[in-house]
């Protein structure tokens, strides 16, 4: 439980989808107007367990009883408060679950490559992150087993000591929405780095730029 300043209430609204106010023994005193927007029972005087159920295995996140919907929750102390502060993340897993929609109407033909494919997205700063899926053969290669390939971040598989032509592709696919060139991955699971000639391209969907990219080892057609 982290100390908040009753001054940093506004800051919280604003970066928060609302927030709700307790006194130590958990009685609701205070609801934000963004909250008091999405219903219209008056919970003002109730105690917060009696609107949200906290997920037992993992404490920042609960489900919004009134709403049935999932926010991700931090919780604060002041001297007599309770400041819980409540951000959906429903969207983004729609977001997500779109994303891995379209991956699945192209499994089959993903699956049948002859060739090593990963599919990774790009954050919004514009690094290699998410690992969506994999084909076998890019399993094979990485040295993954296929329920951790999915686990792993892909700016890893790029190696660090040839930055530049990791940026130089970033910078392609950003720009053209495409990429072929050599880039070196570094597998830390076989603990090897290979050169690779590379074919990617990049699209968006629902607002993530999502990366297909093939590998071939030079001289393999």
């Amino acid at each position: 439980m982290e100390m908040i300043k009753e001054s940093s209430f506004v800051i919280l609204e604003a970066n928060y989808s609302f927030v709700i106010i307790t006194s130590l023994m958990g009685k609701v005193i205070y609801i934000s107007e963004k909250l008091k927007k999405m219903i219209k029972d008056k919970i003002v005087g109730i105690n917060i367990e009696d609107l949200f159920f906290i997920d037992p295995t993992n404490e920042h996140q609960a489900l919004f009883l009134l709403k049935n919907k999932k926010f991700e929750v931090d919780t604060f102390e002041s001297e007599d408060k309770k400041i819980y502060c409540f951000k959906e993340i429903l969207r983004e897993d729609k977001k997500k679950q779109a994303i891995l929609n379209m991956l699945s109407r192209y499994k089959m033909f993903f699956e049948k490559l002859p060739l090593p494919a990963v599919v990774f997205e790009l954050s919004p700063e514009g690094f290699p992150s998410q690992i969506l899926e994999a084909n076998e053969k890019f399993i094979k290669e990485s040295g993954y087993e296929s329920d951790e390939i999915k686990s792993v971040n892909a700016i890893s598989l790029f190696d660090i000591g040839k930055i530049e032509d990791t940026k130089k592709m970033i910078k392609e696919l950003i720009g053209k929405k495409g990429f072929a060139g050599k880039i070196t991955l570094e597998f830390e699971k076989k603990e090897e780095k290979n050169e690779y000639e590379i074919d990617a391209v990049m699209e968006n969907y629902n607002e993530h730029n999502v990366v297909i990219m093939i590998l071939r080892k030079e001289g393999i057609k």
